[in-house]
C-alpha cells in the first residue's frame, strides 16, 4: 500500500516493485483506476483472473486510487487478498486518501507512506533534467517553478515542459496560473476538509495569497 499526496510516485514505485518481483511481461501488469472502474465488477475480475497463470512469472496488479473503490468492492479485495494462495499474484494499492479504506485491508498489507519532496531534491531532479534535455532556465524561473511544484516531483516536471521555449515572462504567467491555483485549492481544502475552520485558521492561508481576491474566488469555484 502505498499512500501520499498526489505526484509524489506512488504509481511510479509501484511499477519498479513490479519489475522487481518479476513481473516483465506487458500483459502481465494490469493497472486499474479505481475511480473510473469503482464497482463490485472491477473487484469480481480481479478475483477471476488471479487464479490463471501469467504469460511470464509472475502477475502484477496496480490499484491506483484504491480509496475510491465502493466498499462492497473493497470488502471482495480483501477475500482476495487473504485467499490468494497463487505464488505469482502482486497487489500494489495507491492511494491519496487511506483514510477511506478498508482498515482490515491496511493491517494487511504493508504500508508506505510517501510525503512531498523536500525542496533540495527537486531542485537536484529539475536540474538534472535541464542539463539531460539541454534546456536553460533563469534562477528566478527555476526558484518560481519549485515553489509551484509544492514538492511533487510530477507537478515539477509538467510545469518544466509547458515553460520549454517561452519567453520568461510567458514562463512566469504559466508558473504563476498553477500557483494560483494550488493557493485556491488549499483554501477550498481547508474550508470543505477542516474539523473546524475558524478565521484564524484561513488567514494563515490567505497571508500568502498575492492574488486579486476575484481570481481566487473564481478558482474555488
Amino acid at each position: 500500500l502505498f499512500t501520499g499526496p498526489s505526484g509524489t510516485g506512488k504509481t511510479t514505485l509501484a511499477r519498479i516493485l513490479a519489475r522487481e518481483v518479476g513481473c516483465t511481461d506487458e500483459r502481465d501488469l494490469i493497472e486499474v483506476n479505481c475511480a473510473g472502474d469503482r464497482g463490485i465488477d472491477s473487484a469480481r475480475a480481479i478475483d477471476d483472473k488471479q487464479w490463471a497463470k501469467p504469460w511470464g512469472k509472475a502477475r502484477a496488479w496496480i490499484l491506483d486510487e484504491f480509496h475510491q473503490f465502493t466498499s462492497e468492492a473493497q470488502s471482495l479485495m480483501l477475500k482476495v487478498l487473504e485467499d490468494d494462495k497463487s505464488y505469482w499474484s502482486y497487489f500494489f494499492l495507491c492511494s491519496t486518501n487511506p483514510a477511506k479504506i478498508n482498515k482490515a485491508i491496511i493491517t494487511r498489507a504493508s504500508h508506505f507512506k510517501l510525503s512531498e519532496v523536500q525542496n533540495g531534491l527537486l531542485k537536484s531532479l529539475l536540474d538534472k533534467t535541464c542539463k539531460s534535455e539541454k534546456i536553460v532556465l533563469t534562477d528566478l524561473i527555476k526558484k518560481e517553478l519549485l515553489e509551484a511544484a509544492n514538492g511533487s516531483p510530477r507537478k515539477a516536471l509538467v510545469l518544466l515542459q509547458q515553460v520549454i521555449g517561452l519567453t520568461e515572462t510567458e514562463q512566469q504567467q504559466v508558473i504563476g496560473r498553477e500557483s494560483q491555483a494550488r493557493k485556491a485549492f488549499e483554501i477550498a481544502k481547508y474550508l470543505c476538509w477542516a474539523p473546524s475552520p475558524t478565521k484564524k485558521g484561513l488567514a494563515k492561508i490567505l497571508v500568502d495569497v498575492d492574488e486579486e481576491p476575484e481570481q481566487i474566488r473564481q478558482l474555488i469555484i
